[in-house]
């Protein structure tokens, strides 16, 4: 009997050993399970890739350049702002690779001694101001200094600090450029000075440019394309361009220049100057008004009658900045109005 016992009591302890060893199996693998689906749900943080440019966002710090170019994918026409050039922060205007502004060539000479200023009948298409363009030395290279950068829908835009080379005249020059797709160029000149000061612009165009006496601007039509340069004026001020008789330097022979220049001395100036190229067929209409308010200075454009707003903050203390009830943030604001595409009408069962 003892014996039978002893044999019924193995019998029985065996399934319960083998239960006992199932459960322990089944709660380690459990509790691997868990410390796996643990650490899968934690959520993992990355560093995300910092972004140098955005809509109406400014770039994170400033950068040193020689020459930027707009637009910067490839355009039939493009804007070229230099810094380390002969001319000093010259502008280029290039279309199908032909130029629209004549300049020296990049390898030329400064056109002045060293440590002296560009005179106004050396700088073709470039600023003067108090008559004589920016400074020519070794120890004040003209360098682009970059202050912001944004791009939007069909747009960019890019700020740079050209105070350098006026600094004998000026407490602050930004030269701003912004590219509106397919055929706009803008360029916007905020200089700040302790004293009145005149201001002047040089361009150098091909002979055949002429200019409109009603609009004041620039004009050039060729079986090719159309070109038109347009300075609009506030309220009650002249922005009209005017030929200007210099003594043009030998490469530049077969030039046509014009010149800019308010009316009446200022500590500050807010210049806004539209440059526009297109086919010229079909021919495009263009009108401008320039528009000003407490935050921002800007300037609306119609393109065969449809209106493109600019605007350029003016107050850095104003977030978001407003011009004639279009609210943006950061530097510029721009304002398309596109037409909703019209079709034939998908007849309805």
């Amino acid at each position: 009997m003892l014996e039978l016992a002893r044999a019924q009591t193995t019998e029985h302890a065996m399934p319960l050993a083998i239960s006992l060893r199932r459960v322990a199996r089944f709660m380690l693998t459990s509790v691997h399970a868990l410390a796996v689906a643990c650490v899968c749900a934690h959520p993992i943080h990355a560093e995300a890739p910092a972004r140098t440019t955005s809509p109406n966002n400014q770039s994170p710090s400033p950068q040193t350049t020689d020459a930027v170019t707009w637009p910067t994918t490839p355009s039939s026409s493009q804007f070229r702002l230099r810094g380390q050039s002969p001319q000093g922060y010259a502008i280029e205007w290039l279309a199908h690779g032909e130029s629209l502004l004549h300049a020296p060539p990049e390898n030329a000479q400064p056109l002045g001694p060293s440590d002296a200023t560009i005179s106004s009948d050396n700088l073709f298409n470039g600023v003067l101001i108090q008559g004589r363009g920016p400074l020519v030395s070794s120890a004040s290279p003209h360098r682009l200094d970059k202050l912001n950068e944004a791009r939007g829908p069909g747009w960019e835009f890019a700020s740079f600090d050209i105070t350098n080379g006026y600094a004998d005249r000026v407490d602050r020059f930004v030269r701003s450029i912004l590219f509106v797709e397919p055929d706009l160029f803008v360029l916007y000149d905020h200089i700040v000075a302790s004293a009145p000061i005149r201001f002047q612009m040089n361009l150098a165009l091909p002979a055949e440019v002429s200019l409109d006496p009603t609009w004041g601007d620039i004009r050039f039509e060729s079986p090719l394309h159309s070109i038109r340069i347009h300075t609009p004026g506030a309220k009650g001020a002249s922005r009209s361009w005017k030929s200007a008789e210099v003594s043009e330097a030998p490469q530049l022979n077969n030039a046509a220049h014009f010149r800019l220049e308010p009316t009446t001395p200022a500590a500050r100036y807010d210049v806004i100057t539209v440059f526009t190229y297109s086919p010229a067929q079909p021919k495009r209409d263009y009108a401008f008004k320039r528009l000003e308010g407490a935050s921002a200075v800007g300037v609306r454009i119609h393109r065969d009658g449809l209106p493109t707003l600019v605007a350029f903050k003016t107050n850095a203390s104003s977030e978001p900045a407003s011009l004639t009830g279009f609210a943006f943030s950061g530097p510029v604001g721009v304002d398309v109005f596109r037409p909703k595409p019209t079709g034939p009408k998908t007849p309805t069962r």
